[in-house]
């Protein structure tokens, strides 16, 4: 044990450097804490906001089967329903570094270039022409044809869309 002015000056650093790591241990845990509450309420939002998205991209896939194009009522409940999604994009940083913060923005990118596509299609506003009767062609079969196949490709990337949010809604839960 040290004594004198020596030993008074030893306890008191080693009081300053326990009082150190004691406030530097507290403010980490708490900083942790906080951190993880915002990852929490992160994906709780991100869920929610994916699960609004699929019910829409579920009601794109019915417009599709029941009229072979899809509604402008269901293309904008689907921008409506991005329009959060969107900005969840700037946040990913809240994630931890993982697949999930990549596949999110992919994801967003992806449904806003879909977005694009599906409303240019609409906007051309051409239906489908079904073959004469006679087995001849109609006139304008060949362009009717392109954007039928589009459309096709469409479903087919609704369909990829809809898997890629519902697994990201099961891997955020």
């Amino acid at each position: 044990m040290p004594s004198g002015t020596n030993g008074q000056v030893m306890y008191l650093f080693i009081g300053a450097v326990l009082s150190f790591l004691a406030t530097s241990l507290v403010e980490g845990l708490k900083n942790w804490l906080v951190a993880r509450g915002r990852r929490e309420v992160y994906r709780t939002y991100a869920r929610l906001q994916m699960s609004s998205v699929l019910n829409v991209l579920s009601k794109l896939k019915y417009s599709y089967e029941s009229n072979s194009r899809y509604m402008p009522r269901d293309i904008a409940l689907l921008v409506t329903a991005m329009e959060p999604l969107n900005s969840l994009r700037s946040d990913t940083t809240i994630l931890p570094k993982s697949n999930n913060q990549e596949k999110l923005i992919e994801l967003i990118a992806d449904l806003n270039l879909y977005i694009a596509d599906i409303k240019d299609l609409s906007a051309q506003n051409v239906s489908i022409v079904p073959a004469a009767e006679s087995g001849t062609a109609v006139e304008g079969t060949d362009k009717t044809t392109t954007i039928t196949n589009s459309w096709i490709e469409k479903n087919i990337e609704l369909i990829d869309l809809r898997r890629r949010c519902e697994e990201l809604i099961k891997s955020f839960a």
